[in-house]
């Protein structure tokens, strides 16, 4: 980054970074039983320390339809919580505003889990789910605590950054299809949803910014990629990601860099 933009930064914002309280979530839920695997060996050969072998496995559905039921059910928890929570490497961040939400959400997915639980021993089916969640107050006054979520914070937004500089925001593979640096600003974004929940006022405000300004950014870049091609221009994702102005993104890392 820019010195200058650096400068300007650290000149524009508050003199303490504000971590908003909430909670951590940890998803427990899961689904067992009614899958069976039967491995058989089919050749096995020393190569001096190492042993290969080859398998063949066999798996057992008792219950194809209720084992299917269950399991996207089961994992109906983990999209509700992509979706109202802000994910983090600590869990599921959310807001105390919308803690109540979350849980009322799971627990009607539990309520649904639980019928189909009956429908599986009806059937006869060993397949079962259960629902579960954990929910814990997020110690903001813990100096490692609010370290941590500064860093969750700057580096999602970095990784924003670093994909749109590149260029890498195609959502399909290239011609020659080589997708090792593509497909890369997508999974970011959606990791980042709700990312500003994490912090208060114009810090949050400054996330939502960079969020925003992150989705005009990919349009532009693709605007551009298009146009060349269109022109017969040479551009590369590179020189497009270049040309974009990301400076609210850089400011928003700034923000929540350990430093500050």
């Amino acid at each position: 980054m820019a010195t200058a933009k650096r400068k300007a930064a650290s000149a524009a914002q508050p003199e303490a970074v504000q971590i908003a309280p909430g909670y951590v979530v940890i998803n427990t839920s899961k689904a067992a039983g009614g899958v069976t695997y039967d491995r058989t060996v089919l050749d096995e050969e020393a190569e001096g320390e190492r042993v290969v072998s080859d398998y063949q496995t066999r798996k057992t559905i008792d219950n194809a339809a209720l084992v299917k039921a269950i399991d996207q059910t089961v994992k109906e928890v983990d999209h509700a919580l992509r979706i109202l929570c802000t994910r983090t490497a600590f869990g599921y961040f959310v807001s105390p505003e919308k803690v109540d939400i979350v849980r009322a959400k799971v627990a009607g997915i539990a309520v649904q889990v639980d019928e189909l639980n009956v429908a599986a021993e009806a059937a006869g089916s060993a397949h079962r789910g259960r629902i579960g969640i954990v929910t814990a107050y997020l110690d903001i006054g813990n100096p490692d605590n609010l370290k941590e979520c500064y860093r969750v914070i700057r580096e999602t937004l970095r990784e924003i950054y670093d994909a749109l500089r590149a260029g890498d925001v195609r959502d399909d593979k290239d011609q020659d299809g080589d997708i090792t640096r593509r497909h890369q600003l997508r999974p970011i974004l959606i990791r980042a949803r709700n990312l500003e929940q994490m912090a208060l006022g114009l810090h949050g405000h400054a996330i939502k910014t960079a969020l925003d300004r992150a989705k005009t950014a990919k349009t532009e870049i693709l605007n551009a990629l298009a146009e060349a091609e269109k022109n017969g221009d040479e551009l590369s994702p590179e020189e497009a990601g270049e040309q974009v102005d990301l400076s609210q993104i850089e400011t928003a890392i700034h923000w929540f860099e350990e430093d500050v």
